[in-house]
């Protein structure tokens, strides 16, 4: 994710066609949660001149999840994934994330639309293609989900 496609104002992101899945860029709506992490994160303290002269980093980064790696970002979430399966106490997938979002997305009432519409899968219908895209729905279900998400939590 390149800091140039995040919208800290308009509080969205976007996933341009490159680097999704199926090659249907998107532009997607920040929760609040998600607006003040990224937030926090633009705001951290950038490494010394030294430090990035030494590791070759660009100061500050264009990248939201940099890395001291050849390609200057994070490329997987191997270690994360296995931190969170640890304490999971089961392996846990980046489609098993996906696919607890989509059961968060029904457990808050989210329609079916505007659910694919956050997961970004294409629907064959035209209605959902062309009218069902509201912005509005998506912003309010992506914070019904994220409020769930954290309440859950903090149980």
């Amino acid at each position: 994710l390149l800091w140039a496609n995040v919208d800290l104002e308009a509080r969205t992101f976007h996933l341009p066609e490159d680097v999704v899945e199926n090659h249907n860029g998107i532009t997607l709506p920040m929760s609040s949660v998600l607006h003040r992490l990224l937030s926090e994160r633009r705001d951290l303290a950038k490494p010394s001149d030294k430090v990035a002269k030494r590791r070759r980093a660009e100061r500050p980064s264009k990248y939201v999840f940099p890395s001291w790696g050849a390609t200057g970002h994070m490329t997987d979430a191997k270690a994360t994934m296995e931190a969170g399966s640890e304490v999971a106490g089961t392996w846990v997938t980046v489609h098993d994330l996906r696919r607890g979002y989509v059961d968060v997305c029904a457990q808050v009432g989210v329609s079916a639309n505007v659910e694919r519409m956050l997961v970004n899968h294409i629907s064959g219908d035209v209605h959902d293609r062309h009218y069902a895209n509201s912005k509005l729905a998506m912003a309010e279900a992506a914070e019904k989900v994220a409020q769930w998400i954290t309440g859950a939590a903090l149980v």
